[in-house]
């Protein structure tokens, strides 16, 4: 804390525990060659759904995160946002968008975990991470539609996933045909 500096021996090995980029900039920094290439990180994207007229989530009332279905090479997992966080992620400007959070009581969230394995490495300090076209993508194309069709399932009446462009699904609209139209790179999610 007082900034100074102090060496450390081990004589059978030593735990680095910084996550990620601080571990990796830490061996870096010790001589470590090798160090913070081949980086995997989980993916996570949520997605809301607007359920009917009467209906009262409450899930503010809840805990944040409670359950998860594991789909093998995905996870379904149980989540809501606080109203701040619920209104970054609702699409819409303007009315649409107040309209939409003005339903907050009849919101439904859950998200999607892909692992994306060994797409990052450490350049000049900060992490660059490229999902691939013929791994990642089309498996967060697949997770996003299996959750969408699940709240359709229990009777959303749209659903909002966390796309760039704001988009809105309905009940009868082609989920699978919908995201890999609107999913072509790791930017649009």
């Amino acid at each position: 804390a007082d900034g100074s500096i102090r060496r450390l021996r081990a004589r059978k090995g030593v735990v680095v525990a910084g996550g990620t980029l601080a571990s990796s900039r830490l061996l870096a920094d010790s001589g470590i060659t090798g160090t913070g290439s081949g980086i995997s990180l989980n993916i996570a994207c949520p997605v809301i759904a607007l359920m009917p007229e009467g209906t009262d989530m409450r899930a503010w009332d809840e805990d944040q995160m409670t359950s998860y279905v594991d789909r093998g090479d995905f996870l379904l997992e149980s989540h809501f946002q606080p109203p701040m966080s619920m209104a970054s992620m609702m699409p819409g400007w303007f009315d649409a968008h107040g309209q939409r959070m003005r339903a907050y009581n009849r919101l439904a969230s859950a998200g999607i975990l892909i692992p994306a394995d060994r797409c990052g490495q450490i350049k000049s300090g900060a992490l660059s991470f490229k999902l691939r076209d013929d791994v990642e993508l089309p498996l967060l194309r697949r997770a996003l539609a299996t959750l969408v069709k699940v709240h359709f399932a229990a009777g959303a009446e749209e659903v909002y996933p966390a796309l760039a462009r704001g988009q809105v699904l309905r009940p009868g609209d082609d989920i699978d045909g919908f995201f890999a139209a609107a999913i072509r790179e790791p930017d649009d999610v």
